[in-house]
């Protein structure tokens, strides 16, 4: 994350994704990144990336620049922890169909496993 404004509670978030197969080129994002604490309700904060320019990002030939329309989650705490997302995404480039289909069905588990990891490293969980 760079660029973070704690006013704004807006920033830049640079990641790169390294394919599940050596002949698939690798990705990356540049996207701002955003946080509406206390939304809907005083329990929950709502995040939403979009991608975007940034002269400290430029494209390279090493990645494949994805897009993401929109990324937005809803994080909601009580006893339990409830997650809501919904992602528009362009992978680019050229990769098989089946592919995608098959990791895009796994990254919903991926990623609650990878946010109760990270709730567990900040001593939430």
């Amino acid at each position: 994350m760079v660029d973070w404004d704690e006013v704004t509670q807006t920033g830049i978030l640079y990641y790169t994704v390294k394919p599940p197969i050596p002949i698939i080129s690798q990705r990356e994002v540049v996207g701002q990144w955003s946080v509406c604490k206390n939304w809907p309700d005083a329990r929950s904060n709502l995040m939403v990336l979009k991608s975007c320019e940034h002269t400290q990002f430029p494209e390279t030939p090493d990645y494949v620049r994805a897009d993401s329309f929109f990324a937005i989650y809803v994080v909601q705490e009580g006893p339990d922890v409830y997650l809501t997302f919904m992602v528009r995404n362009d992978l680019r480039g050229n990769i098989p169909k089946k592919m995608v289909n098959a990791i895009a069905g796994k990254q919903p588990g991926i990623m609650a496993q990878n946010i109760k990891n990270g709730l567990k490293m900040l001593g939430k969980l």
